[in-house]
């Protein structure tokens, strides 16, 4: 079995975003995954949350740029929130939304527990579930 990286909003752009405070931890950790050709896997609301922050930050270029990029790798499997997420994204947003979790963060959580993901390329702790660890540079 492959073992898969999911990779957060935080994660895409502090690797694209030179100036972001995680940039060098998020390139090393990359580099890692590059190296031993491990699967990734995303979420369409996490696309969109990176490329309205790459948009903001750095221009529409460049966002469309790392959108392309994106799009066009062999190794990203991207997940869209659909009927079999929905109820389980719905009851984990009414739980944990007080917290400060976004729509995007709980299908996040429902996906990584759901596929027991083991590794989240994220440089946020509400990311890791039980069973899951955030990898670090």
């Amino acid at each position: 079995m492959k073992t898969s990286i999911f990779v957060d909003t935080g994660a895409f752009f502090a690797l694209e975003y030179t100036r972001d405070q995680f940039h060098s931890e998020a390139t090393a950790v990359f580099a890692e995954i590059k190296s031993k050709r491990l699967e990734l896997i995303t979420t369409t609301l996490i696309i969109n949350e990176t490329v309205t922050l790459l948009q903001r930050k750095c221009g529409y270029d460049f966002a469309l740029r790392f959108l392309s990029t994106l799009l066009e790798s062999r190794n990203v499997e991207i997940i869209t929130m659909n009927e079999q997420f929905i109820s389980k994204v719905w009851s984990e947003f009414k739980q944990k939304a007080a917290e400060g979790l976004t729509l995007t963060d709980c299908l996040s959580r429902v996906i990584i527990k759901t596929r027991k993901i083991r590794h989240v390329f994220a440089f946020d702790q509400h990311l890791k579930t039980s069973g899951s660890v955030l990898l670090k540079g």
